[in-house]
């Protein structure tokens, strides 16, 4: 019921209640008993306000149950919503998928978004399709520098290299070392061709050799600059220039942080050493 019905009913046993008394009597106290001594104008009044305490009981309930019917109706709303927005960002999605595909279409290429590669389509003489799967770019790093002991003020580490990714192959590099002292950066004896020429390693696969450093001074640290270029299986020629230091004091190794690789890698350059 809507709630103006519950006001008017309200509305009209409040008159009566507050009416009834002057129109006569509603107890009489000369009968025994004080239940006893109600008349029946005095009845009329109590069931009247009895009454009113059980519309407005069942006012609060039905106010209740509306609350319920809209929070309800707003939850139903809101999934509607939601279920329209999905289906706009799924379609929307769907549309920037097909988008992408035709455009690696027009290049004989096609997303695997199981291997999430890209793959290149070829044709031979019989209009077979042949697919050949895009390696990942392989990444040559100096990934570990070892100070073995020192000796007679010979420092001797143990350099590995390893190519993360994919199979790095043709490699041609050469390793530069620079020593840190309190005056400065000092040439080391550089080490040409330390890896095989054309040489290859695959994915994860690490190379390690032996290098022992001459210095009698007060170091700070030693920088190594691994230079040079290598290729991808696909034939991609990558040119790496990377600066690596070890920290005498903390035996680490770690990329110089700016502004000391601009100052190092300058400090290489002024020798005559770069690409």
């Amino acid at each position: 019921m809507r709630p103006y019905f519950y006001n008017a009913v309200l509305g009209l046993l409040a008159l009566v209640v507050l009416l009834f008394p002057f129109t006569g009597k509603v107890h009489d106290g000369r009968h025994k008993g004080w239940i006893k001594g109600f008349t029946k104008r005095g009845w009329i009044v109590c069931i009247a306000f009895l009454a009113s305490i059980g519309v407005n009981y069942l006012k609060d309930l039905q106010a209740d149950k509306d609350d319920y019917s809209k929070i309800q109706a707003t939850k139903t709303e809101k999934r509607k919503d939601d279920s329209i927005a999905w289906k706009r960002n799924d379609e929307s999605n769907a549309k920037i998928v097909s988008t992408f595909t035709n455009a690696l279409a027009k290049y004989n290429l096609k997303y695997d978004s199981a291997q999430k590669v890209v793959l290149k389509q070829v044709r031979d003489s019989a209009r077979k399709v042949i697919t050949i799967t895009r390696e990942e770019e392989p990444n040559l790093v100096l990934s570990a520098i070892v100070l073995k002991n020192i000796e007679n003020g010979t420092y001797h580490f143990n350099i590995t290299i390893v190519s993360q990714k994919a199979e790095s192959e043709h490699i041609f590099v050469k390793l530069f070392i620079c020593s840190e002292e309190d005056d400065g950066y000092h040439l080391m004896n550089g080490i040409t061709d330390f890896y095989a020429k054309d040489g290859t390693l695959g994915a994860g696969e690490q190379f390690s050799f032996n290098i022992d450093l001459k210095n009698t001074n007060q170091l700070k640290s030693f920088n190594f600059l691994l230079l040079g270029k290598y290729k991808s299986v696909n034939g991609q020629t990558i040119i790496v220039n990377r600066i690596y230091s070890y920290d005498l004091s903390l035996k680490n190794i770690g990329i110089p942080l700016e502004p000391y690789y601009s100052k190092i890698k300058l400090f290489f350059q002024q020798n005559g050493i770069k690409n």
